[in-house]
């Protein structure tokens, strides 16, 4: 009885391990589509590499309207904006100050203005997390491409928080 046990809690163990693993390697190796041309660029809040990334995209033609969130980092987007729906830059506030609040924004979007295509901009250690938020809140009728910014090496704590968001997401909070 003793020896099931303990082969039961060693088998848990290496299952544990090797989920956390797999997060942890998709959090740092999220992989990138090809971008093609879409109805809006969607750049999450972030770091400023994502907003220029956003810009370089809508400047060579991939979409007519940048969308950019007004996040935590509002000081760094708010140069960028347009002023009204006219602008090709739209600053939106996700109503809740997070990326589940940002795919909600999104899909909200999607819904009031009929669009089909979306590039979405983020960074690699975030993008695994991002998009499944994000394909939780949009049905498969919307063709979503992700394109990474560049960025600097995410910090170990940066990645374990990461992670440990992506397991909350994907275990606890399971809506849109």
């Amino acid at each position: 009885m003793l020896v099931t046990l303990w082969v039961m809690t060693l088998l848990a163990v290496f299952a544990g391990s090797a989920v956390v693993a797999h997060m942890a390697f998709r959090v740092i190796h999220p992989g990138s589509d090809d971008p093609h041309v879409v109805d809006a660029v969607v750049v999450l809040s972030g770091e400023q590499r994502r907003i220029e990334r956003g810009l370089a995209l809508l400047g060579v033609g991939w979409a007519p309207r940048l969308v950019v969130s007004r996040g935590e980092r509002w000081g760094t987007v708010a140069p960028y904006c347009g002023a009204g729906e006219l602008s090709p830059i739209w600053c939106p506030e996700p109503e809740v100050n997070s990326t589940r609040g940002e795919a909600q924004m999104i899909a909200r979007l999607v819904a009031e203005n009929g669009w089909t295509s979306l590039i979405i901009v983020t960074n690699a250690y975030h993008a695994a997390r991002a998009r499944m938020l994000v394909e939780r809140c949009l049905d498969d009728s919307v063709d979503v491409r992700w394109v990474l910014a560049k960025s600097a090496r995410p910090s170990p704590g940066l990645l374990r928080s990461e992670v440990v968001k992506r397991l909350y997401s994907a275990v606890l909070e399971r809506s849109c």
